[in-house]
Protein backbone atom coordinates (compact mmCIF):
# COMPACT_ATOMS: atom_id res chain seq x y z
CA UNK A 1 0.00 0.00 0.00
CA UNK A 2 1.84 3.69 -0.80
CA UNK A 3 0.99 5.81 1.42
CA UNK A 4 1.74 9.79 2.26
CA UNK A 5 1.26 12.12 4.84
CA UNK A 6 0.08 15.80 3.91
CA UNK A 7 -0.36 18.65 6.72
CA UNK A 8 -0.68 22.17 6.73
CA UNK A 9 1.00 23.72 10.02
CA UNK A 10 1.16 27.17 10.83
CA UNK A 11 3.92 27.59 13.95
CA UNK A 12 5.01 23.47 13.13
CA UNK A 13 3.48 21.80 15.83
CA UNK A 14 1.06 19.96 12.90
CA UNK A 15 4.56 19.23 10.75
CA UNK A 16 6.15 17.70 14.18
CA UNK A 17 3.32 15.48 14.22
CA UNK A 18 3.07 14.51 10.76
CA UNK A 19 6.97 13.72 10.62
CA UNK A 20 6.25 11.44 13.84
CA UNK A 21 3.26 9.50 11.91
CA UNK A 22 5.56 9.81 8.84
CA UNK A 23 8.46 7.52 10.40
CA UNK A 24 5.90 4.99 12.18
CA UNK A 25 4.30 4.24 8.09
CA UNK A 26 8.19 4.95 6.28
CA UNK A 27 6.57 7.36 4.20
CA UNK A 28 6.91 11.00 3.23
CA UNK A 29 5.72 13.87 4.83
CA UNK A 30 4.91 16.81 2.56
CA UNK A 31 2.92 20.18 3.54
CA UNK A 32 0.53 20.06 1.10
CA UNK A 33 1.51 22.88 -1.06
CA UNK A 34 4.14 21.10 -2.49
CA UNK A 35 2.20 18.61 -3.56
CA UNK A 36 -1.08 18.62 -6.81
CA UNK A 37 -4.12 16.51 -6.11
CA UNK A 38 -3.32 14.69 -9.02
CA UNK A 39 -0.21 13.50 -7.10
CA UNK A 40 -2.05 11.92 -4.52
CA UNK A 41 -4.25 10.03 -6.95
CA UNK A 42 -1.00 7.21 -6.51
CA UNK A 43 -1.44 6.87 -2.80
CA UNK A 44 -3.32 4.34 -1.55
CA UNK A 45 -3.50 5.84 1.90
CA UNK A 46 -3.10 9.66 3.38
CA UNK A 47 -2.64 10.45 6.27
CA UNK A 48 -4.20 14.25 6.53
CA UNK A 49 -3.29 16.70 9.60
CA UNK A 50 -3.98 20.50 10.18
CA UNK A 51 -4.45 22.40 13.05
CA UNK A 52 -7.68 23.82 14.74
CA UNK A 53 -8.47 27.70 13.47
CA UNK A 54 -11.56 28.64 15.11
CA UNK A 55 -12.89 25.55 15.30
CA UNK A 56 -12.24 24.57 11.28
CA UNK A 57 -9.45 24.15 9.08
CA UNK A 58 -7.51 26.72 7.74
CA UNK A 59 -9.41 27.92 4.49
CA UNK A 60 -7.05 26.86 1.86
CA UNK A 61 -6.39 23.74 3.17
CA UNK A 62 -9.96 23.31 3.64
CA UNK A 63 -10.11 23.87 -0.33
CA UNK A 64 -7.67 21.15 -1.14
CA UNK A 65 -8.63 18.56 1.14
CA UNK A 66 -12.49 19.31 -0.35
CA UNK A 67 -11.16 17.55 -3.23
CA UNK A 68 -9.95 14.42 -1.69
CA UNK A 69 -12.26 11.53 -3.03
CA UNK A 70 -12.82 7.74 -2.28
CA UNK A 71 -9.54 7.66 -0.64
CA UNK A 72 -8.66 5.61 3.03
CA UNK A 73 -7.68 8.22 5.35
CA UNK A 74 -6.19 8.44 8.67
CA UNK A 75 -6.76 12.14 10.32
CA UNK A 76 -5.06 14.12 12.99
CA UNK A 77 -5.11 17.44 14.12
CA UNK A 78 -3.75 19.77 16.61
CA UNK A 79 -5.22 22.62 18.78
CA UNK A 80 -4.64 24.79 21.61
CA UNK A 81 -7.42 23.52 23.88
CA UNK A 82 -7.46 20.39 25.76
CA UNK A 83 -7.88 17.20 23.53
CA UNK A 84 -9.53 15.47 26.36
CA UNK A 85 -12.19 18.20 25.81
CA UNK A 86 -16.01 17.55 24.17
CA UNK A 87 -15.25 20.58 22.03
CA UNK A 88 -11.72 18.52 20.53
CA UNK A 89 -14.75 15.09 19.88
CA UNK A 90 -16.78 17.07 18.28
CA UNK A 91 -14.16 18.61 15.78
CA UNK A 92 -13.00 15.91 14.91
CA UNK A 93 -16.27 14.09 14.43
CA UNK A 94 -17.08 17.32 12.21
CA UNK A 95 -14.29 16.60 10.53
CA UNK A 96 -14.59 12.69 9.91
CA UNK A 97 -18.39 13.19 8.66
CA UNK A 98 -17.10 15.87 6.26
CA UNK A 99 -14.28 12.93 4.60
CA UNK A 100 -17.05 10.57 4.74
CA UNK A 101 -19.45 12.67 2.87
CA UNK A 102 -16.08 12.71 -0.09
CA UNK A 103 -16.40 9.07 -0.22
CA UNK A 104 -13.19 8.34 1.90
CA UNK A 105 -12.59 5.67 4.40
CA UNK A 106 -11.80 6.57 7.85
CA UNK A 107 -9.30 4.32 8.90
CA UNK A 108 -7.73 5.92 12.59
CA UNK A 109 -8.38 9.54 14.32
CA UNK A 110 -5.75 11.71 16.64
CA UNK A 111 -5.40 14.75 17.83
CA UNK A 112 -2.55 16.32 20.16
CA UNK A 113 -2.42 19.24 21.66
CA UNK A 114 -0.38 21.97 20.32
CA UNK A 115 1.42 25.50 21.40
CA UNK A 116 -0.90 28.15 20.83
CA UNK A 117 0.65 30.80 17.87
CA UNK A 118 2.04 33.54 20.29
CA UNK A 119 0.06 36.32 17.74
CA UNK A 120 -3.25 34.77 18.92
CA UNK A 121 -2.59 34.89 22.59
CA UNK A 122 -1.23 38.95 22.27
CA UNK A 123 -4.61 39.50 20.01
CA UNK A 124 -6.49 37.73 22.86
CA UNK A 125 -4.73 39.89 25.44
CA UNK A 126 -5.32 43.57 23.32
CA UNK A 127 -8.84 42.65 23.42
CA UNK A 128 -9.18 41.66 26.58
CA UNK A 129 -8.04 45.59 26.90
CA UNK A 130 -10.31 47.00 24.66
CA UNK A 131 -13.18 45.08 25.86
CA UNK A 132 -12.74 44.83 29.92
CA UNK A 133 -16.37 43.71 30.42
CA UNK A 134 -16.34 41.17 27.95
CA UNK A 135 -16.23 38.16 29.89
CA UNK A 136 -14.87 36.02 26.37
CA UNK A 137 -11.61 38.10 26.42
CA UNK A 138 -11.13 37.87 30.52
CA UNK A 139 -7.19 36.97 31.12
CA UNK A 140 -8.11 34.77 34.21
CA UNK A 141 -4.98 32.53 35.92
CA UNK A 142 -6.90 29.23 34.56
CA UNK A 143 -6.84 31.00 31.12
CA UNK A 144 -2.37 31.68 31.32
CA UNK A 145 -2.03 28.06 32.85
CA UNK A 146 -3.92 26.71 30.04
CA UNK A 147 -1.45 28.64 27.84
CA UNK A 148 1.16 28.21 29.47
CA UNK A 149 0.45 24.02 29.62
CA UNK A 150 -0.31 24.07 25.67
CA UNK A 151 2.92 25.59 24.84
CA UNK A 152 4.95 22.06 25.91
CA UNK A 153 2.86 20.66 23.12
CA UNK A 154 3.58 18.48 20.92
CA UNK A 155 5.80 16.72 23.18
CA UNK A 156 7.62 13.77 22.94
CA UNK A 157 4.68 11.84 24.65
CA UNK A 158 2.03 13.59 22.19
CA UNK A 159 4.55 12.03 19.36
CA UNK A 160 4.97 8.74 20.17
CA UNK A 161 0.85 8.98 20.99
CA UNK A 162 0.43 9.31 16.89
CA UNK A 163 3.18 7.00 15.93
CA UNK A 164 1.05 4.20 18.02
CA UNK A 165 -2.28 5.53 16.71
CA UNK A 166 -1.02 4.86 12.88
CA UNK A 167 1.32 1.62 13.53
CA UNK A 168 -1.99 0.26 14.79
CA UNK A 169 -3.56 0.14 11.40
CA UNK A 170 -0.96 -2.15 10.68
CA UNK A 171 -1.11 -1.07 7.15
Amino acid sequence: MKKIVIFSSLTGNTKKVANSIASALNCKSINYTQISLQELENYDFIAIGFYIDKGDMDSDFKGFTSQIRSKKIGLFITMGGDTNSEYAKNAIDGFKAKFISQGNEILVTFYSQGAIDPKIIEKMREMAKIYPNDKRYKITPEKEARWLQASTHPDKTDLENAKNAFLALKI
